[in-house]
């Protein structure tokens, strides 16, 4: 109860913040960029693999937040918007890029990816549990990510992926099962 007492508090802060942001204080739109800003990062470095475009694309992403404010878009939740301004911003950087990655490149990523997991000295079912992962269908891995690394609500959830809530309870419960699952057939 304490936990969403706090949410609920954190909510109202963002909320001054984003008024004060609208009009014009550039002290407010810092302290919500500061805020956001590493879970954003981590948001759009877990879907896009290069850096330096993942950089590139939180930097757009505030820019556009910090322009809409000016402009007078009205935002329920500066969490659930911005958010969802990541989303589509990461879907737009797909549709627009053509990129295409060659075998070795591909290689020498994964290959660096592994080091990290090992190098971190993680426990092994959380080793796992990253193996498993990436074998999720997309809408799980996001649903799982925003849960559990960036400890969204499952309504937060929703709004992000503009889908209900139950629907997010479901992707959530099938994700868990398929984890669970994976986890099974390993030991």
């Amino acid at each position: 109860m304490g936990l969403k007492i706090q949410k609920n508090q954190q909510n109202k802060d963002f909320h001054v913040q984003v008024i004060a942001a609208s009009q014009g204080d550039a002290h407010a739109f810092e302290a919500l960029y500061q805020e956001f800003f590493p879970k954003i990062s981590r948001f759009v470095v877990y879907r896009v693999s290069d850096v330096e475009n993942a950089e590139d694309l939180v930097s757009d992403i505030f820019v556009k937040a910090w322009e809409s404010l000016q402009n007078g878009v009205v935002i329920g939740s500066f969490q659930n918007w911005i958010f969802t301004v990541a989303r589509n911003r990461v879907i737009d950087f797909y549709r627009t890029s053509k990129t295409t990655a060659d075998l070795f490149e591909l290689e020498n990523q994964l290959h660096y990816t592994d080091r990290i997991i090992e190098t971190i000295d993680l426990d092994l079912a959380l080793q796992d549990f990253l193996r498993i992962l990436p074998r999720l269908s997309p809408d799980q891995q996001q649903v799982i990510r925003l849960k559990f690394f960036e400890d969204l609500d499952n309504d937060e959830i929703a709004a992000i992926m503009e889908k209900t809530e139950g629907t997010i309870r479901v992707i959530q419960h099938r994700a868990l099962n398929s984890i669970k699952s994976e986890l099974e057939q390993a030991s």
